[in-house]
């Protein structure tokens, strides 16, 4: 029967002609990401490589090739079949095209075209070393949090690292009563305790240090001490990176002085 199809004059319904002149029928291909699907125009998309489901389907169809370029040079070439899932895990950050052509076995085709950019992940963590972790780094990364304890006077080095991230904002909080709510971060080339008068009889956090937007994405912090007078109950530090794709992670951090 597709291979008898013909348009029928003035219109755009296509029936089978079973006499005359033979009509040989495109392939039907459909592409579709997630929701997003079409036949005809080009689909666009913005995602990261774990966040995309892209397939194609064909009715009429031999076989299809795919076409794939990344930031406008060729990245993959490949023969497949008239149905797929196209998978892109793994594929590094970038700007891609799938351009899907599907063959009939009288040798028509149709092509349809997928874009899309894949975004950067971000990565975050803190890197500590107190006397509780034996002088050991220790790293706390994309979301999870860990409570260490350290001598009054002993040393305290800390860094925040992430990967594809633009810019980190930190925060720290003193806190007397036990950790409340989420955790947050400190600079230790400021000294908390000239901030001593600021407690809460309540308990309630006090923010001892805000780095503001746009602070360091990697940034090894000067080694403190807690020291006379008594620092605050306990700690908590809150680091969160993004970048400009709109790719956010969080990673916490509570503290306490022995």
């Amino acid at each position: 029967m597709r291979a008898h199809f013909t348009t029928i004059g003035g219109s755009n319904l296509q029936m089978a002609r079973l006499a005359n002149t033979l009509e040989t029928a495109l392939p039907t291909v459909e592409i579709a990401e997630g929701e997003n699907r079409s036949s005809a125009g080009p689909i666009n998309f913005s995602k990261l490589a774990a966040q995309v489901n892209l397939r194609y389907d064909a009715v009429g169809a031999q076989y299809c090739i795919a076409n794939v370029t990344k930031d406008g040079y060729p990245h993959l070439y490949y023969y497949t079949w008239p149905s797929h899932n196209l998978g892109v895990a793994g594929y590094p950050p970038g700007n891609y095209s799938w351009s899907i052509t599907c063959f009939s076995p009288q040798g028509t085709q149709t092509t349809v075209v997928a874009n899309g950019y894949i975004k950067r992940p971000v990565s975050v963590a803190w890197r500590v070393s107190t006397t509780s972790t034996e002088y050991v780094l220790q790293v706390i990364s994309n979301g999870g949090s860990v409570y260490w304890s350290v001598p009054n006077v002993a040393s305290f080095d800390q860094a925040n690292e992430s990967t594809g991230a633009d810019y980190c904002h930190i925060l720290v909080y003193g806190f007397y009563g036990g950790p409340r709510g989420d955790a947050n971060p400190f600079h230790p080339q400021y000294n908390v305790f000239e901030y001593y008068s600021q407690r809460d009889s309540s308990g309630a956090e006090i923010l001892l240090w805000d780095s503001t937007d746009h602070f360091f994405p990697n940034y090894q912090h000067a080694t403190f001490y807690f020291r006379y007078p008594q620092p605050h109950e306990g700690y908590k530090w809150l680091l969160r990176c993004w970048n400009t794709d709109g790719i956010e992670k969080t990673t916490v951090m509570y503290g306490k002085p022995q």
